[in-house]
């Protein structure tokens, strides 16, 4: 329905790969939502309406990537400050230019305790961007001692990209420490520059 209604492609699909952060989202969102029986067809319809939108935010957001790149990196000389050893070992393998786009397109569901990652989509969703930069920069730190056990890039980055977070407290601490980290920082550097399409 999405590709119809948004895409125009024609069916049958080749492939649905590219629309599974779609599917992981939707997911997430009808999971709040009460699935009463006298209220499915509406629960259905909102639950459709609110995926829709919230991917399509985060597909745009997925195509300034180079740009949370660079401002996660710069920040983290910032946030990074007493932890001198860690902060080498992210430059020196270039792991900021190299921030893992599925974190993105499905809207940091590495982060898998549902309220904490609704903390975070509530600030976005009410337009900041820039919260997903000091969420970066705190799931780095909090794996920290496991970045620092691999040597290459290359196994960084897989790492990183297969990431999941399932505990409950290291998910609340890394949203608490990533909203105090926006709260006194991001005013100045709450919105990217505006794209032009």
């Amino acid at each position: 329905m999405y590709c119809l209604d948004s895409h125009g492609i024609k069916l049958p699909l080749t492939s649905t790969k590219e629309y599974e952060p779609f599917l992981s989202i939707a997911n997430f969102i009808c999971s709040f939502l009460d699935n009463d029986n006298e209220q499915r067809v509406e629960i259905t319809a909102e639950c459709w309406f609110m995926t829709c939108k919230i991917y399509d935010k985060f597909v745009q957001l997925t195509r300034r990537l180079p740009l949370l790149r660079y401002h996660a990196g710069k920040m983290a000389q910032e946030e990074f400050l007493y932890e001198p050893k860690l902060l080498l070992h992210l430059n020196t393998h270039n792991i900021f230019a190299y921030i893992p786009e599925n974190w993105l397109k499905d809207g940091f569901q590495l982060i898998t305790d549902d309220i904490s990652l609704l903390n975070i989509w509530e600030k976005f969703l009410a337009g900041s961007e820039y919260i997903f930069v000091f969420l970066t920069i705190h799931i780095l730190h909090h794996c920290r001692v496991k970045l620092l056990s691999l040597y290459s890039t290359k196994e960084m980055t897989q790492y990183l990209t297969d990431l999941k977070i399932v505990d409950q407290a290291n998910c609340e601490h890394i949203v608490i420490a990533s909203i105090a980290s926006w709260k006194k920082q991001g005013k100045s550097l709450l919105d990217f520059p505006p794209t032009h399409n």
